[in-house]
């Protein structure tokens, strides 16, 4: 009687080319999915990151009737303070504003003193913000990093952007050893709060272009610094743009928030400032795996050494609260 097969041929010839096209649609769904996992956010770096965000504050305001500015007992005294909280962190990498240098002095230097203790590892990258005359002074934009996650090859010099009359943008790239590079935008906004909207599409043009150039993607990219009002119709835009997230979104929840607070007298000097209602910030791509996120600097430590000179008996790290994230961040597609 023979087979089915035998007796119809050309269901048999139907059969095999449904069979061969199952194969085919299988092997591309296969390929696909190997695509998506390799391309995906699961594709992350294997090593956790941390980083930390400050500001050192370059010290440029009055308590009561007496500057601060070129105080460098003051600013020794605050930088014991964040040394200790430095060392504490144990940060990979630090996206600092407002570290300061006296320009004819050895030892009055930022960099010089922590190096003596808990950066001495690091290596630092500084683009200079402003030159003060009248104290002699030089403040800079900073990244540090740890030697040892860092590459033996030379480290691109940073780009610097205008943002405004007296607004930055700085972005460094960091070559790892063993990840991807990735892609520092260190910000400070203009002084004058009324220039911040037109100054976000400015800064999201120039991270692109940046992230082009240097054939890197918005997965490998930190944006760090003052950032204005984080609440803004055209920041939210900026980071919908640049796919970021506020890693601070929950810690608020937590009862510990990023914003300063008045009992802080460095910031209650500077609280009628126009770009006093705004903050230092922290995001990281919607891509990377968000570990961890904490507020460092923000503990007063009992001081008598200034209650007669600027009134007051708790020391202050900072102005503003730092922060630290631990990441994991994902491969560019």
């Amino acid at each position: 009687m023979g087979t089915f097969a035998h007796r119809h041929p050309a269901w048999a010839k139907g059969s095999l080319y449904r069979r061969f096209l199952t194969y085919v649609l299988c092997f591309f769904t296969i390929l696909s999915c190997v695509t998506a996992i390799l391309s995906s956010p699961f594709n992350r770096d294997p090593l956790v990151l941390t980083v930390g965000s400050a500001s050192f504050d370059p010290q440029r305001f009055k308590l009561g009737d007496k500057s601060c500015e070129g105080d460098w007992v003051l600013r020794r005294e605050r930088l014991r303070l964040l040394e200790g909280e430095l060392f504490g962190a144990q940060a990979d990498i630090l996206i600092l504003q407002g570290v300061v240098a006296k320009s004819t002095s050895t030892y009055d230097s930022d960099e010089i003193i922590l190096k003596a203790g808990s950066l001495g590892d690091f290596k630092w990258l500084k683009t200079l913000a402003h030159y003060y005359s009248e104290v002699d002074e030089d403040e800079y934009f900073v990244v540090a990093a740890k030697q040892g996650i860092l590459s033996d090859q030379p480290l691109p010099l940073a780009e610097v952007r205008a943002i405004g009359q007296d607004g930055q943008l700085v972005l460094q790239t960091l070559n790892f050893s063993e990840q991807p590079a990735v892609t520092i935008a260190n910000l400070y906004l203009p002084t004058s709060a009324e220039k911040w909207p037109q100054a976000y599409p400015l800064i999201n043009e120039t991270i692109e272009s940046y992230l082009k150039q240097q054939k890197s993607c918005g997965n490998r990219l930190i944006l760090s610094g003052f950032v204005g009002d984080a609440k803004a119709r055209e920041f939210q835009m900026l980071l919908k743009g640049l796919e970021l997230f506020d890693s601070t979104a929950n810690l608020c929840q937590d009862g510990v928030c990023v914003s300063p607070t008045r009992d802080n007298p460095f910031f209650a000097a500077q609280e009628m400032r126009a770009n006093s209602n705004g903050s230092y910030r922290l995001y990281v791509p919607h891509s990377s795996r968000l570990i961890g996120a904490s507020v460092f600097l923000h503990h007063p430590s009992p001081h008598k050494l200034f209650s007669e000179k600027y009134h007051f008996d708790q020391l202050w790290p900072s102005t503003y609260p730092g922060e630290l994230v631990q990441i994991k961040l994902a491969n560019c597609p």
